[in-house]
């Protein structure tokens, strides 16, 4: 796998634990969220795509960007469903709605997987262990979900009291969006079977990947009061993190598990897809997520952020399993 060194196990078990709280914040919000939808196959579908689990990276980020950037001391007691946290102008944010911006991110990533998954997509059965959305409710009830939940992401937003909610706004429908997600999408679907450069391997995944990992760490920034040059650094970060996601998410397609991955692995190059170790070989992609998360660790640095549970989650994306 990919080199670990600067992962200890102390620094796991941090991880490992903000990762399980931010999971049981997402379910917790999207059981209350989806509660007023009675007797909806759409609804239930949309849940049980979310409640598949997964690694919530993405509302993790959110999270762990906002204490970042908050005035609260990065030792606070942040670990309680209560929490409240201050801004960097001293307004006081409830977790409500917090949550509620982590949850909007992972319900994006979560539609995006749905439909990845679907016939005509990447024609997945398995997500994480466990039936695909269109395998279990059908594929026009798979198709619905995933436009539900990009409709509930952005509702979710939009009822939060934050001060800056139309910024947090405007950054997710860039990042998933036809400036983002969605392009990355096209791009990957257009380069399939005939093959890409590494130039446009990048811009893919830019756009596909790393451009909802970085919308959530410049969301819970900015809704903390991040300053633009605080913003305009992050955006590196977030980039090159979300970038080293991908690779090694590409390296774990050739070197781990169907058990550890929840889905049949070599499925890309089985497909025709382009990845990094088809173009630039193994070793090579190993090498540049190291250097990635470097820059990302670099950036953290300038900014006076690397003793934060952000700089531990960027780590992780070098470290992780599946």
């Amino acid at each position: 796998m990919v080199n670990r060194k600067k992962v200890t196990k102390d620094t796991a078990n941090k991880i490992n634990n903000f990762l399980k709280f931010t999971s049981d914040l997402i379910l917790d919000f999207s059981e209350r969220d989806f509660s007023l939808v009675a007797n909806s196959k759409c609804a239930s579908a949309a849940l049980y795509s979310l409640k598949v689990g997964g690694k919530r990276l993405r509302p993790a980020l959110v999270l762990a960007s906002a204490i970042a950037f908050s005035n609260e001391d990065i030792n606070a007691d942040w670990h309680k469903k209560n929490f409240r946290l201050k801004t960097q102008s001293g307004e006081e944010i409830e977790a409500k709605d917090i949550i509620a911006v982590a949850s909007a991110f992972e319900y994006i990533h979560t539609y995006s997987l749905i439909h990845d998954d679907l016939p005509v997509m990447d024609n997945d059965s398995l997500r994480r262990g466990r039936l695909s959305c269109h395998i279990k409710f059908g594929v026009p009830i798979a198709v619905t979900a995933g436009i539900y939940l990009i409709l509930k992401a952005f509702s979710a937003l939009n009822k939060t009291e934050l001060k800056r909610r139309r910024a947090a706004i405007e950054i997710l429908r860039r990042a998933s969006g036809i400036d983002g997600m969605v392009m990355g999408q096209a791009l990957d679907i257009l380069g399939e079977k005939r093959g890409v450069s590494s130039d446009e391997l990048v811009m893919i995944h830019e756009h596909k990947t790393a451009a909802l990992i970085q919308g959530a760490i410049l969301a819970g920034a900015v809704v903390m009061d991040a300053s633009s040059d605080e913003v305009k650094l992050l955006e590196k970060v977030g980039q090159s993190a979300g970038l080293a996601f991908q690779i090694v998410d590409d390296i774990l397609d050739v070197e781990s598990t169907s058990l550890l991955m929840g889905k049949p692995v070599g499925a890309d190059s089985a497909k025709g897809k382009s990845t990094y170790p088809a173009i630039i070989g193994l070793e090579e992609s190993k090498k540049k997520a190291c250097g990635l998360i470097e820059e990302s660790f670099n950036g953290l640095n300038k900014l006076g952020k690397e003793n934060t549970i952000l700089f531990s989650l960027i780590s992780y994306v070098l470290k992780r399993e599946n």
